[in-house]
């Protein structure tokens, strides 16, 4: 399985904050691959986002609402898309709006 933290900086606020946004991002593709959704033509049903929002939620002891919306925002992004495309299009968007 292929690790995606820290491929790219999700928050852009301190550490501890961005760390834990990285732990979500982690279990939430590890939950994607391992229940076979990546490009997965089937509809994403509904009982499917809460299994994977529960999935990230849990992955960190504290969460707030702006981690999850910034983490679920990839996470659907690369399950529609792949992890691959993803990164090479957030790469390049921080790129050229000169973001780290």
């Amino acid at each position: 399985m292929r690790n995606i933290k820290n491929l790219i900086n999700i928050s852009g606020m301190p550490k501890e904050y961005e760390d834990a946004c990285q732990d979500m991002l982690q279990a939430g593709y590890e939950w994607l691959v391992n229940n076979n959704q990546i490009k997965n033509p089937k509809k994403f049903y509904k009982k499917d986002q809460e299994e994977l929002e529960l999935v990230i939620v849990k992955a960190v002891d504290d969460c707030s609402g702006a981690m999850h919306s910034a983490v679920m925002g990839h996470l659907i992004y690369i399950r529609n898309n792949d992890v691959d495309l993803w990164e090479a299009v957030v790469t390049e968007h921080r790129k050229k709006n000169k973001l780290s």
